[in-house]
């Protein structure tokens, strides 16, 4: 991650910075700690080496003197602006002064991957919040957790921001790795009963939801959950219209069109999707909508087991595949499919009234029970163990046992998205005709609305079956 101030490279800004901050003149400022600042200038004329000024600075921070270690430590990035040490330092010192842009700019500066990428990492998602990015934080931390996988503080910060800005998909990834680990919360293994809806998914009446969710995607997937596609179109009719700022919005768009059956505008979605789009299950369950109302039902049906081998607990797309293989005249799939929408819609109830009412010790049981009858065994162990009292050790460890003893079996790791699809193999469904009508119908949309060709550039769509790893 490079950082730069008003587009200039992380070295030019570094020496910019120094230069002005160690040749502009300040007005005169109150000494937290006269003595010492002193001596530490005397001896910053003794040595001009930058080791000798980052000691200076790190003295003054300690000092609590952050406009003397701000002198020093530009001082030393004057000298040599290629020492990371020197920008962390400068990153924590701004951080610590509330400049809070060029905490980031500094911070974005280091390698993740260096000794000091840790520590970078949190000074620049902190400072981030701070200027209330939150997605940037999130994908901050994402970035971190791709080099630092078991910074499993960071995942539960990334899982909150990420369901802030209604990026849940993304979101849910987090909480899966987490509970394979067992140290997921309650409040997490909620969000995973329904993967792609809001969380808190109710609110009290007096509650504003704009307190809780961001803006645009944010706000778009909080109205999505209480099944006003309506307004939730609204939320990212902006972004529509000057480009989404994730392709998991833009996903969601798509979602929300075929909710909403306006299917007569997907091709015009459809060419505004790019290849990273199809990594999530709402793009697929647009998909399998859209090609519903075309009668296109085998192209349907690969669509929905994309959708829902992404997101096992999509309710709405596991009903769709019921329908859709009735179609097909497979009723034995179709009955398999409907026997899951129903669990599926009965642990949504009882995560429900878990939210409001924790200590319903029936809806506990079975959302355990269900949740287990849907292959979702470490969810169950995580549900198991909310069920015991403190005191009952032994059974703990017990369970503890047994989730590690999961976590080394392969078949174990992939069961919830395997068994989402029934066993079902989705090579024998063809998708490439209807994607390619989609694709013309796309381009005739856009040019009859006199869209320029970066609008209606063509994806390449792969539609091999893929694994997608939701640990990550």
């Amino acid at each position: 991650m490079k950082g730069s101030l008003l587009g200039l490279s992380w070295h030019w800004t570094v020496f910019l910075v120094a230069t002005l901050m160690a040749l502009g003149c300040r007005a005169e400022k109150e000494e937290l700690s006269i003595t010492a600042s002193k001596s530490a200038a005397q001896n910053s004329q003794s040595s001009d080496g930058p080791g000798d000024f980052l000691a200076q600075a790190r003295q003054m921070v300690q000092l609590g003197d952050l406009e003397s270690a701000s002198d020093f430590v530009y001082k030393a990035l004057l000298q040599n602006p290629d020492s990371a040490d020197a920008r962390l330092l400068a990153s924590e010192v701004e951080a610590a002064r509330g400049n809070h842009q060029a905490a980031v700019d500094l911070a974005s500066s280091i390698d993740i991957e260096s000794r000091l990428g840790k520590r970078a990492v949190e000074v620049h998602y902190q400072q981030l919040l701070k200027l209330k990015r939150h997605s940037d934080a999130a994908d901050v931390l994402l970035a971190g957790i791709n080099v630092m996988p078991l910074e499993i503080e960071w995942r539960h910060q990334a899982w909150s921001l990420l369901n802030r800005t209604g990026r849940c998909e993304e979101a849910s990834r987090q909480v899966v790795f987490i509970c394979r680990r067992g140290e997921a919360s309650e409040g997490e293994l909620l969000s995973l009963v329904q993967r792609t809806d809001s969380f808190p998914f109710t609110l009290e009446s007096h509650d504003d939801p704009a307190e809780h969710f961001d803006s645009g995607l944010g706000m778009a997937r909080w109205y999505f959950t209480q099944r006003q596609y309506d307004r939730a179109l609204e939320e990212l009719s902006r972004e529509y219209e000057t480009g989404f700022k994730t392709q998991e919005a833009c996903a969601l768009y798509g979602r929300l069109l075929g909710e909403s059956q306006a299917f007569e505008r997907m091709p015009g979605w459809f060419a505004k999707c790019d290849t990273q789009t199809r990594d999530f299950g709402d793009f697929w369950a647009a998909l399998g909508a859209f090609f519903i109302d075309r009668r296109q039902y085998e192209a349907s049906a690969r669509a929905l087991l994309e959708a829902v081998y992404r997101n096992p607990t999509d309710f709405l797309s596991v009903q769709r595949l019921a329908m859709v293989f009735d179609a097909l005249g497979r009723p034995d799939d179709s009955a398999r499919f409907r026997a899951r929408a129903g669990k599926i819609a009965s642990t949504k109830k009882d995560s429900l009234i878990l939210y409001d009412s924790p200590s319903d010790s029936t809806a506990r049981k079975w959302l355990l029970r269900n949740v287990m009858d849907l292959g979702r065994p470490f969810e169950g162990i995580a549900w198991m163990l909310t069920t015991l009292p403190r005191d009952a050790v032994s059974k703990r460890a017990e369970l503890a046992a047994k989730r590690r003893e999961l976590g080394r079996n392969d078949d174990a790791l992939v069961m919830a998205v395997e068994s989402a699809i029934v066993g079902i193999d989705f090579a024998q469904f063809q998708l490439e005709p209807a994607i390619e009508e989609l694709q013309r119908a796309s381009q005739l949309q856009a040019s009859s609305s006199h869209y320029t060709k970066n609008n209606t550039a063509e994806m390449k769509l792969d539609v091999s079956p893929r694994l997608v790893n939701v640990a990550q």
